[in-house]
Order: structure tokens, then sequence, then C-alpha cells
């Protein structure tokens, strides 16, 4: 049975090789020009993140009032403001909308802020950042700097070896299940539990992190504003570009 099917199969093949190749085209002074067009679809089957910056924070980050003489503090050639009155506020936050099978390349967030010689990677740690700050005033532009601290928080859930575990950060975590409705049924009797930002970063890519759902927020907090004595604007500006990568 096994050498019939087999000998059909090469009849199968050679009919098809003879119907494909009746088009022959004569090559004139012995030469032939032709094409092979290759061509397919690609299919990304990759659970979708989802990210904000929280419509509160963008209202929270306008129309920041200073008064010079009172607020700001001396420091060599440069007047600081500290915004000792801001709260800590959330920079950006995302969310898994559909659970990964399994953990592996292309489900963790990589998040820098800023760019060029500013930009830096967040790593889960406290880290101070600065950016251009644009002043306006009367006597025409000047460059000020704009600082704080910002810091990444990354978890979620997923089946360990059969039980149900959150892992990663608790901020995470709540982000997750108050986006994700379903995540009490997905992960019935699930147990309490926090990693660092290291391990949880390990768990999204080990295959063996099965039914994965993750999240990310990162927190900004302790603003300082700085700008020339001499050359104080009215009014200023500092734009921090957020950019968001699957590793």
């Amino acid at each position: 049975m096994k050498k019939t099917m087999l000998s059909s199969s090469m009849l199968a093949i050679l009919l098809a090789s003879a119907s494909s190749n009746a088009a022959f085209v004569d090559a004139s002074g012995g030469s032939f020009d032709g094409n092979i067009n290759f061509g397919g679809t690609i299919v990304d089957v990759s659970p979708i993140w989802s990210f904000q910056i929280p419509s509160p924070t963008v209202e929270a980050i306008k129309g920041w009032h200073s008064i010079a003489q009172i607020q700001g503090l001396r420091n060599g050639d440069n007047t600081e403001f500290h915004f000792t009155d801001k709260p800590v506020m959330t920079m950006i936050q995302g969310f898994m909308k559909t659970s990964a099978a399994s953990g592996g390349p292309g489900l963790t967030p990589e998040i820098k802020v800023g760019q060029g010689e500013n930009e830096l990677t967040l790593d889960g740690t406290k880290q101070p950042f600065s950016v251009t700050a644009t002043g306006q005033s009367g006597a025409g532009s000047t460059e000020g700097k704009l600082s704080f601290d910002v810091q990444g928080y990354i978890g979620g859930a997923y089946i360990d070896d059969s039980t149900p575990k959150y892992f990663g950060s608790k901020m995470a975590q709540n982000v997750l299940t108050s986006n994700r409705q379903d995540i009490a049924t997905a992960y019935q009797g699930i147990v309490a539990a926090e990693t660092d930002f290291a391990a949880a970063n390990a768990i999204f890519a080990n295959v063996d992190s099965k039914t994965l759902s993750g999240a990310y927020t990162v927190d900004m907090r302790n603003y300082k504003l700085a700008f020339p004595t001499n050359n104080m604007p009215e009014t200023w500006t500092a734009a921090v570009p957020v950019t968001v990568i699957l590793k």
C-alpha cells in the first residue's frame, strides 16, 4: 500500500511539473530573462498591549505657577523651583488585553523616557531624569532644565506548574486587575505573590510561564525646574517623549 501511494504521488508531481512548464519561451540569441516572484502572509498572534498616558496626569502637569522671588532658590547661576506640592503621578501605564499562551520573546515591554543623550531606559529602580525646558519672555527665549525621578513597575499573573500566581510589582498587578475583568475567572485560586523587576522580566521571557498576562506602570515624582537667574522666563514648557518597545 505504501509503495502504491508513493507511485501515485510521484505521478501527480510529474504531471504538475509538465503543466507548470508548458509555456516555454524561445531563448533568442541563446539568452533568457525571467522572474520568480515569492509572496505570502505573516500573522502576528502576540497578545495586544494597550498603553495610555492617564488623563489626570495630562491635566495635572499644566499651568504650574511659581513666584521667582518667593519660591526660587539660587544655586550658582541658576534659580531652582522645587514643586513640593505636586503629587506622585503616573507617567504611562499599560496592560495585555489578552493572555499569552506562554512567556517568550516579544512580550516584555521596555520603556524609554526622553531621547538622544537624555534617553533613559527604565530598570525598575528610582532613576533621575532631566529634560530641556524652553522658556519665553518679552526678551526672547531661554533654556532651562526640568528634573524629576521616574520608576517603572512590571508584573501580572501566570500559571506556574498548574498553580495560578501573581508576579512582579503589586502596582502593576493592580493595573491588570482593574482593566481585565476576566482575571478572577482565568486564574481561579490565584496565589498572592510579588517579585522584583528583574525576576518579573525573567517570568515574561520564560516559555514555561503559561497563560501569562502582564501590566506595566511608571510613576514620576520630586519635580525641579531651573533657569538662569539673569534670564528668567515668564512662561515655560518641557516635552518628555516616552517610547515602548516589546523585547
